[in-house]
């Protein structure tokens, strides 16, 4: 999740060394709910201890500014019942991007681990990654 949101902001950064985007349960909404404190108890979140380095860094990202950045094939997949990233952060991000070519699966009765779920997002996965990698 973390990963997945580090990847978006990379290729946001950098779009010309990315074809496409795949990114699994990505933790769009953790920065402002990091900085602004709200799941922050006893210097954890989402049962993650993070340190105050970690706050500083987050407040430097405006992630409202993310999604029209990412022009290029995105494909983000997530758990219905996903129960560390809130499924509307990642629904507004998805919204929000402007690629011509996106697409978002919600697994039906799955978590943020999408264990139930691995082989058929993992042969998803290959077929999105199939189709993007003759793309240049």
């Amino acid at each position: 999740s973390l990963g997945g949101l580090v990847s978006a902001w990379s290729a946001a950064r950098h779009p010309e060394r990315v074809v496409a985007l795949a990114l699994i349960a990505p933790a769009f909404g953790m920065l402002e709910r990091l900085v602004g404190g709200s799941e922050l108890n006893g210097g954890s979140a989402c049962g993650v201890t993070v340190g105050q380095h970690v706050i500083d860094d987050a407040r430097k990202f405006d992630e409202s500014a993310l999604p029209r950045h990412l022009t290029m094939p995105v494909w983000i997949v997530q758990g219905e019942h996903d129960e560390v990233v809130p499924i509307t952060h990642t629904e507004r991000v998805f919204a929000a991007i402007p690629a011509d070519s996106k697409s978002m699966w919600i697994v039906d009765r799955a978590d943020h681990r999408l264990d139930a779920h691995l082989d058929a997002v993992v042969e998803t996965l290959g077929d999105f990654i199939a189709k993007h990698s003759t793309a240049r």
